[in-house]
């Protein structure tokens, strides 16, 4: 299997987005996934399981070796020794989060599990947003070892969770602890997260302008159909 951190995929995705309706309060919904495979680590780790609080933001994320219901099962259950349980959890139909072992601890926690229709990722936006951002800018800091990705997950959680938010206008940290995060500043990092950032979102214009133009045009097409039912070619002298 490649390694996603070589074959980064751009453009339009395919189907439309139908949003779950979330409460307006921190910790009540979870968007989860896993990004990967990354280059192996003397550590064995090939994923990282991403969690994405729907209504802050923040942002927790977890190596792993597999993309199996175990490994993201031990993650939840570490996630929930400090924040206990989200109301519902939202992922995609892969096999990890379709086993009979997740349901059942969605069950047995009283969560509800939402699964999005495959081939939609945008239904679960959070986590493709963060993994779009992610994936060059460990491609860019493992140029040198690519199998150290690891080591740098930490620091790059932060950032992301100390990074003002155009959505929400504030950093995830701030809705979640309600202060600012004092932190030593790793700007390097910072700038390649920003970056990539800042590219994603000229990426979201686009699209929106190529929308726009197609909608002009469709619009002109038919305002020339309607006149011209109305007219006939004018006389030549």
């Amino acid at each position: 299997m490649p390694c996603i951190l070589t074959n980064k995929k751009s453009g339009k995705k395919d189907g439309f987005l139908n949003p779950i309706p979330k409460e307006d309060v921190p910790l009540s919904t979870y968007h989860v996934d896993f990004i990967g495979p990354l280059s192996s680590t003397n550590k064995k780790y090939q994923h990282i399981l991403t969690i994405v609080d729907a209504f802050t933001k923040f942002t927790w994320l977890y190596p792993v070796r597999s993309t199996s219901a175990e490994d993201a099962l031990d993650k939840l259950k570490v996630q929930q020794k400090t924040f206990g349980n989200p109301k519902r959890i939202i992922t995609d139909r892969g096999s990890a989060f379709t086993s009979k072992a997740f349901g059942d601890y969605c069950t047995n926690e009283n969560i509800q599990h939402f699964q999005i229709t495959t081939g939609v990722p945008r239904g679960n936006g959070h986590v493709e947003r963060i993994h779009r951002t992610l994936i060059p800018v460990l491609t860019k800091l493992s140029i040198a070892d690519s199998t150290k990705w690891f080591k740098l997950v930490d620091t790059l959680q932060r950032i992301l969770n100390s990074t003002f938010n155009r959505s929400t206008k504030w950093s995830p940290f701030e809705l979640l602890i309600g202060v600012t995060m004092r932190n030593k500043e790793d700007l390097h990092l910072r700038d390649l997260l920003m970056e990539e950032m800042m590219e994603e979102l000229q990426e979201q214009r686009d699209e929106l302008r190529q929308d726009a133009k197609k909608n002009i045009q469709k619009i002109q097409a038919e305002n020339k159909r309607t006149y011209d039912r109305k007219c006939r070619n004018a006389p030549s002298y």
